[in-house]
């Protein structure tokens, strides 16, 4: 929904801003959002199976996303996607560049995808759980490419994830959502040394590192995340599932708002 790729209608557009290079993105029109979308705004889906095009040749994908933002030949063109597929570490560039998605693995398809998103230097990528459907030896390697070319290229990573492990292991700022709505958003070692939301501090609490040890049971957050009709009732969206919920959580919902430094969308900090 960020980069406004879903047809409205039947989806709903985003409500709010978004602000990129102080420019709101929800206000622009369709052909400058195409300029913006893949050239200085690139993605790198949860699924690269679905979203890579199966009857296109891994090459081609990229090369034609170069096409349509680079002014190159196709000399240039073919140089640029040979570069940025090893640059993914792709091995056999050149014998990949024809490749199909099915001829792939799941590590190599998630690495084309990445090389697709960096093929014409955007200024911003947005990973959207890229580790998901990979084992954890595959996990790791996907996660120090991208810390790695984030570096060598400048680039701003915005991570989307369930899993804390990624957060602590390549983030520098996070902000935790529950339901749809930003409810705290700190440094990653100052969440971790002291979550402020009762929320957060939920999550971090059934981590399963010191049960597991201990054998004990795991710490779990009473009662089940709201269905999608009971979003948007008065109140704090956490009010149900809360240990130290007070009577104005149920009637009114905090805004997120300063608290040391940090951001918390709770009352107990008003």
């Amino acid at each position: 929904s960020i980069l406004r790729l879903l047809p409205e209608p039947p989806f709903l557009p985003p409500q709010g801003a978004i602000g990129f290079r102080g420019r709101d993105l929800l206000r622009l029109e369709q052909e400058e959002l195409r300029r913006i979308r893949g050239r200085r705004i690139a993605m790198v889906f949860q699924e690269p199976m679905t979203a890579l095009n199966p009857v296109m040749t891994i090459g081609r994908q990229i090369e034609e996303m170069v096409e349509i933002h680079l002014r190159l030949s196709a000399r240039e063109r073919r140089r640029r996607v040979l570069e940025v597929l090893e640059a993914a570490g792709i091995p056999e560039p050149e014998s990949r560049f024809h490749s199909y998605p099915h001829e792939l693995s799941g590590g190599l398809r998630q690495r084309a995808m990445i090389a697709m998103a960096i093929s014409c230097d955007p200024e911003l990528i947005i990973a959207d759980e890229p580790t998901t459907a990979l084992d954890v030896t595959v996990q790791a390697r996907i996660l120090r490419l991208l810390h790695r070319l984030q570096g060598e290229r400048n680039m701003a990573l915005l991570m989307i994830t369930h899993n804390l492990g990624i957060v602590a292991q390549i983030g520098q700022r996070v902000g935790v959502m529950y339901a749809g709505k930003m409810v705290e958003v700190s440094g990653v070692e100052e969440l971790f040394s002291g979550p402020l939301h009762p929320y957060t501090r939920g999550l971090l609490a059934a981590l399963p590192y010191g049960a597991a040890v201990e054998k004990e049971r795991l710490t779990a957050i009473p009662g089940q995340v709201p269905a999608l009709h009971q979003l948007g009732r008065p109140g704090c969206p956490f009010a149900e599932r809360c240990g130290q919920v007070m009577e104005r959580c149920r009637h009114e919902e905090p805004p997120l708002r300063p608290v040391g430094g940090r951001l918390c969308a709770c009352h107990l900090y008003m």
